[in-house]
């Protein structure tokens, strides 16, 4: 049975585990991007499992989390299908996926303010989000189609959508595991 606190043992804080949260993404962001795939897969996992072990709501961040990476998997492909995003392969690299992952893993924690302020998270994500594939795209084989200021410009429009949308579903899936365990009893 899920407890309805956010974390299981008491040795950070709510504000502390949410920098902490912060900080692991920050971290493993280059880790990812620089080390290719089988870094990214095994530092994803690791700090996943780690996420994982420390919270109470475990059911829920794992339901949540898998469903923003497979859309996060999809619209990382439709960047790359309309020609926004290049690359030697027909799919976009797994470090890129991987760090849809660990994004979704700071929802419910670092970016836990964005849930009450959804236009506000537009336009964060709206801003950062297209420096983070530039410099992505500077550190790895991905390219951006030219011109790249267009390119950014619509990677940033379509994640002033895609971030509120993300919030919107962790606070869904929040609320069906919790009528769930109300009805059950679980």
């Amino acid at each position: 049975m899920e407890r309805t606190g956010p974390l299981r043992a008491a040795p950070l804080s709510q504000r502390n585990y949410a920098i902490a949260n912060a900080l692991a993404f920050q971290i493993a962001w280059p880790v990812c991007v620089l080390g290719g795939d089988l870094v990214a897969v095994t530092t994803t996992m690791a700090l996943l499992l780690a996420h994982l072990l420390v919270l109470r709501r475990w059911r829920t961040e794992l339901l949540f989390v898998c469903s923003a990476g497979v859309l996060g998997f999809l619209f990382d492909l439709a960047l790359l299908r309309v020609g926004l995003l290049q690359t030697e392969s027909a799919l976009q690299p797994l470090w890129m996926w991987c760090l849809w992952i660990l994004f979704a893993a700071t929802i419910g924690h670092s970016m836990q303010w964005f849930r009450q302020h959804l236009l506000i998270g537009a336009l964060f994500a709206g801003v950062f989000a297209p420096l983070s594939y530039n410099v992505g795209s500077r550190l790895s084989e991905i390219d951006l189609m030219s011109p790249q200021w267009l390119t950014l410009l619509l990677i940033g429009l379509g994640w002033a959508l895609v971030f509120p949308a993300l919030l919107l579903l962790r606070d869904a899936i929040d609320k069906l595991i919790h009528t769930m365990q109300s009805e059950t009893g679980l």
